[in-house]
């Protein structure tokens, strides 16, 4: 992920965690912020800092730190950030996550590469 300001300048970069091929390549813009929200796949399972920019026929894609079980513990580890891992969402560790939620606003765009 990099973020980039209005000027075009790179405020930040880090590893993250999606699923390859979703959301689809594209422009595309944050639609809804959540400081915690719960997974459509099991409800158990929390994720704080959702930043929400896609949607699929299923359920919403955003931002968030690494979801957490039930029982509290995580998805995957730290070290596990740049691998797919994710049912569509992309994972970033607690720090960038935060940084995030800060970052993007309501409207923000964000562009999706191959």
């Amino acid at each position: 992920v990099w973020l980039v300001s209005e000027d075009g300048s790179i405020v930040a970069n880090y590893l993250v965690s999606g699923r390859k091929g979703c959301p689809k390549p594209g422009t595309y813009e944050v639609f809804s912020k959540s400081p915690i929200t719960r997974s459509f796949l099991d409800y158990n399972s929390t994720m704080r800092w959702m930043v929400r920019f896609a949607r699929t026929d299923k359920t919403n894609i955003g931002f968030h730190d690494i979801p957490l079980h039930g029982d509290g513990s995580p998805y995957q580890t730290l070290d596990e950030l740049g691998t797919a891992l994710s049912g569509g969402c992309v994972r970033q560790d607690s720090e960038s996550a935060i940084r995030m939620y800060r970052f993007a606003d309501v409207g923000t765009t964000v562009v999706v590469t191959p």
